[in-house]
């Protein structure tokens, strides 16, 4: 991944990308598990459960902070950004 003028995307939001990536695979998951017909396996059933517990907690316990952190390193930087780093907080 590169940004316009060929500088190199940090590790951080490389990191934050791909796990933005990673929890949109898994809400895709959910939503092709429950929209198939018929009963759920009981592998099945673990999987769910262990996806569920997964979106629930890794991202308000790690990415969600993480995100913050780096929005309060951009506007200490560039404070004219509190307004773009407050839209990004409530999505």
């Amino acid at each position: 991944m590169k940004q316009s003028g060929s500088q190199a995307v940090p590790p951080v939001l490389r990191c934050l990308f791909e796990e933005h990536r990673h929890l949109g695979a898994l809400i895709r998951l959910l939503r092709e598990k429950v929209s198939q017909p018929g009963k759920l396996s009981p592998g099945d059933c673990y999987l769910l459960r262990d996806v569920v517990g997964y979106l629930h907690d890794y991202p308000d316990e790690v990415h969600h902070p993480t995100e913050n952190l780096l929005f309060e390193r951009v506007v200490h930087r560039n404070p004219e950004m509190e307004h773009a780093a407050a839209r990004l907080r409530r999505d």
